[in-house]
């Protein structure tokens, strides 16, 4: 059976259906007594389409350039070299997820205010980490997991976090990557910001991006603060939008007939 979380927004008259496996999400309306749904477009979606091909393309032929150096001459077969060209997926495979399994804990933390460390001690260093920065920042979290849904603009994705300093309201969202890729990550906390107050009325005042190291025991966090700012990114990610919708009606590169 098809698992499906239904969420509830902009009091109880927006339907969204969330599916876990497929990681899709469904606006439901009822017409005739009957549920009709129609697919909504998520935020990275959208933001695929800022251009991530140059480093990866390093990363990929890096890692495929060391796979084969390591092999004496004889043993380079063609089956080999099919290997060295899959390196980056086998590494993206097999690479430890400890951003992955801190930032789990840190949502845990947010939800209930406690957690249990992690046996790995890199998980927990980074975990450490987290909870003296929270400790220190004075920060009270408001909510965690939660829907974020533009009606005037039709996209959707999951929030990680909202808290407060002092009279400051912050939008928190957690990334597990090994740098901040600044164009594309503040384009969608900067949609985040603005469809979560198109939603409740209130105002937000910052956005805090917190990275969590995809392989090492450490997190930074980045934020933004001038609403000028988080305007023209916000306004850069509708461009975005209007640029996915033409590549998918438009672009037929590498497509076969």
């Amino acid at each position: 059976m098809t698992e499906i979380i239904r969420k509830t927004l902009y009091n109880w008259t927006e339907i969204i259906d969330f599916y876990p496996t497929s990681h899709q999400y469904k606006r439901v309306t009822i017409e005739d007594w009957k549920e009709k749904k129609e697919n909504l477009i998520s935020v990275t979606a959208i933001t695929w389409v800022v251009d991530k091909s140059w480093p990866l393309m390093f990363r990929a032929t890096n890692l495929a350039r060391d796979y084969l150096l390591q092999l004496p001459k004889e043993e380079i077969t063609p089956e080999e070299i099919i290997k060295a060209c899959m390196q980056h997926k086998t590494f993206k495979e097999q690479a430890a997820s400890i951003g992955k399994q801190a930032h789990e804990r840190a949502e845990m933390y947010i939800k209930a205010e406690s957690l249990s460390l992690p046996e790995d001690p890199k998980v927990a260093s980074a975990v450490w980490a987290f909870l003296d920065r929270v400790e220190h920042s004075g920060i009270k979290f408001i909510e965690s997991e939660f829907f974020v849904y533009s009606k005037l603009h039709w996209y959707i994705w999951t929030g990680d976090a909202t808290g407060t300093i002092w009279d400051k309201k912050y939008l928190i969202d957690f990334k597990t990557s090994n740098a901040i890729r600044d164009l594309e990550y503040w384009m969608q906390t900067a949609w985040y910001l603005r469809a979560k107050e198109e939603e409740t009325g209130e105002k937000y005042d910052w956005i805090i991006i917190v990275r969590f190291s995809k392989d090492e025991d450490w997190f930074e966090t980045k934020f933004i603060e001038d609403q000028k700012e988080i305007d023209y990114l916000y306004e850069a990610f509708l461009a975005a939008k209007k640029l996915k919708i033409a590549v998918k009606k438009y672009d037929t590169w590498g497509k076969t007939e």
